[in-house]
């Protein structure tokens, strides 16, 4: 079963977490297996350095591994971490702590740089914003926080719906420009906030099934979210007009575009690998790329 998709920054290579103690990395056009990575656990995520030289994974028992993404041969053992984000420059990892803190890692030496302490749950999701300035974090004490990334001090703190879920993981995203932050929150929408004033700027509506990913276009005009509903739907980021929906025979998880914002990539619950045409024209599902790492 895969738990984790991630495009290379060039859109050429896809990149899977797996239960069988694997990440493999796949031409992203043919379905072609070019290498794989292994840990001693579960792998449960995946992700690539933005300027597509890395690989990171990271397995159930904490374990992070960085892998130079070219050759697949691993280059550093990084501390146990929850989920995590590379710094646009690469020279940072954010990481969620199990101490419910923010912990900013040079991801050159995997030393400690500053913790960011104000969650009382679970962190859910990191997310960089694009000059690297700002993070913000989703944590399941239903807030979002968005926070100074160099001087490690709290900006706002924004709350999510209450009451449909309490125990629902948020997951949290920053547009292209930095401007806006998208959450998927537990009364089944997506809420788009300005970050500047921490004004929200509008809500989607259409899922009938709790959202668990979601992500903008790498131009900011597009807005994809993943559901339980089986389906995935693309909105409009300006305006929240439903553009297209996707759709699976199985509840969908995860949900990325690739870097020239023509596909996206999904992971579907019973561990399929998807990927569809992202264009606002509808059309069948592109390809759907095996049941890859089962």
């Amino acid at each position: 079963m895969v738990f984790s998709v991630a495009f290379s920054p060039d859109g050429q290579r896809l990149a899977t977490a797996s239960r069988d103690q694997t990440a493999k990395v796949w031409d992203a056009r043919t379905g072609k297996e070019l290498f794989t990575l292994r840990h001693p656990a579960t792998v449960n995520w995946v992700a690539y350095s933005p300027d597509g030289q890395h690989l990171v994974t990271r397995s159930v028992d904490g374990a992070v591994r960085m892998w130079d993404a070219r050759t697949g041969k691993e280059s550093r053992t990084l501390p146990n971490a929850g989920e995590l984000a590379f710094s646009p420059d690469c020279k940072t990892l954010a990481f969620a702590s199990a101490d419910r803190t923010i912990k900013l890692w040079d991801a050159a030496t995997g030393q400690e740089r500053a913790s960011l302490k104000g969650h009382t749950g679970d962190i859910s999701s990191v997310a960089f914003s694009p000059d690297g300035k700002t993070l913000a974090t989703a944590s399941q004490d239903g807030t979002i926080k968005v926070w100074h990334a160099d001087k490690g001090n709290e900006v706002r703190t924004l709350k999510g719906s209450t009451g449909a879920a309490p125990h629902w993981s948020l997951v949290v995203t920053l547009s292209p420009d930095g401007k806006r932050l998208a959450i998927t929150d537990s009364d089944r929408t997506v809420r788009v906030w300005d970050v500047q004033t921490g004004e929200e700027l509008f809500r989607v509506k259409g899922h009938s099934g709790q959202v668990s990913g979601v992500a903008f276009s790498p131009d900011g005009q597009r807005l994809a979210s993943a559901s339980a509903d089986k389906t995935v739907k693309v909105w409009d980021a300006q305006t929240g007009e439903e553009l297209l929906t996707l759709k699976h025979t199985d509840a969908v998880r995860q949900v990325i575009f690739s870097s020239d914002g023509r596909r996206l990539a999904g992971v579907g619950l019973g561990g399929a690998v998807l990927i569809w045409d992202a264009t606002p024209v509808p059309e069948k599902r592109k390809a759907e790329v095996g049941q890859y790492g089962r």
